[in-house]
């Protein structure tokens, strides 16, 4: 089972969607993307934390019309103490000007 967050904010930059081959981290995942030096809080819950991780980034995006983003998360099993980030993606135009 594969858990899904999404959200919307308005903002311009440009990113690429990345997915997880098993043999790599979030970080790898997410290092096309500005994150800000964002790292979770022990203080929050998973749910807490993923939802700021899709809050920065949402900001990713470059479609004027309105930004978004996904983040496709395995969740925590009884062998693993941590969820693993499988792919993240913000919208993207389908076709660029000439």
């Amino acid at each position: 089972e594969k858990t899904t967050t999404s959200s919307s904010s308005s903002s311009n930059t440009p990113s690429a969607p990345t997915t997880n081959n098993n043999n790599t981290n979030d970080d790898d995942i997410l290092k096309g993307y500005e994150m800000h030096d964002w790292k979770p809080s022990p203080h929050l819950t998973p749910d807490e934390n993923y939802m700021d991780m899709i809050m920065l980034l949402t900001r990713n995006s470059k479609c004027r019309q309105g930004s978004m983003a996904c983040v496709l998360v395995h969740p925590q099993s009884s062998s693993s103490s941590s969820s693993v980030v499988i792919a993240a993606s913000t919208n993207q135009s389908l076709f660029t000007p000439n």
